[in-house]
């Protein structure tokens, strides 16, 4: 990448994240076959955080880290971290709206003893060192910003409610002019571009950095 790259990324609490892809990509075979008994997800968690193959080496450097990235993003905090992104990046509100992906509200939520979230604590320190270090900094950020970041952040959570309901409708919306932007319009395409999944967005933005690229 070239010298000017800028880079992002987020970082989710370590045990949330664990049980999303222990639940989106499956437990694997091995981990199948080794608690064949245990019907239900909760009770193959807890086997598997009962029985750790292996403990994270602490091989990473943090400060490091956070010079390579210029905003590491926290999962449970996104809208401040969008935000965040769009100041540092120059961005307009409509840049960063969205709708919500990917969530199952019907789905049973699992829940963990402390002694299960301890044992995970134990299982992945690293992670919960890099959480707990690009937390706190994220936070530190945010202060910086001063006083006006949570007004635009509420702002921004008002109008992206806004939007959502109006591209369930496919309806054009006119957002006037606030302290934080010029006026904007957000049509049938934007609402389909924020719409569509992770894999087809990427084929747009792709195909349309390749073009430039070869142009």
């Amino acid at each position: 990448m070239p010298a000017d790259t800028r880079y992002i990324s987020i970082v989710r609490h370590p045990m949330d994240q664990f049980v999303s892809a222990f639940e989106y990509y499956g437990p694997g075979q091995h981990v199948t076959d080794a608690f064949w008994g245990l019907k239900d997800h909760q009770s193959i968690v807890n086997g598997f955080l009962d029985n750790p193959q292996n403990k994270t080496s602490r091989f990473l450097y943090l400060t490091q880290m956070a010079e390579d990235f210029q905003l590491v993003m926290v999962m449970e905090h996104f809208d401040e971290s969008l935000v965040l992104l769009k100041r540092y990046f120059c961005w307009s509100t409509k840049d960063i709206l969205y709708l919500p992906k990917n969530k199952n509200e019907k789905k049973k939520r699992l829940t963990f003893t402390d002694k299960y979230r301890e044992r995970h604590r134990q299982v992945a320190e690293t992670d919960y060192d890099i959480y707990a270090y690009f937390r706190s900094l994220f936070w530190r950020k945010v202060w910086q910003e001063g006083p006006s970041f949570q007004s635009e952040v509420a702002h921004f959570k008002y109008v992206n409610s806004v939007v959502t309901d109006h591209c369930l409708l496919n309806k054009t919306l006119h957002v006037a002019a606030s302290p934080w932007d010029e006026p904007y319009t957000v049509n049938w395409m934007d609402c389909h571009y924020t719409n569509s999944n992770e894999l087809d967005l990427y084929d747009v933005i792709y195909n349309s950095t390749v073009g430039r690229t070869q142009q």
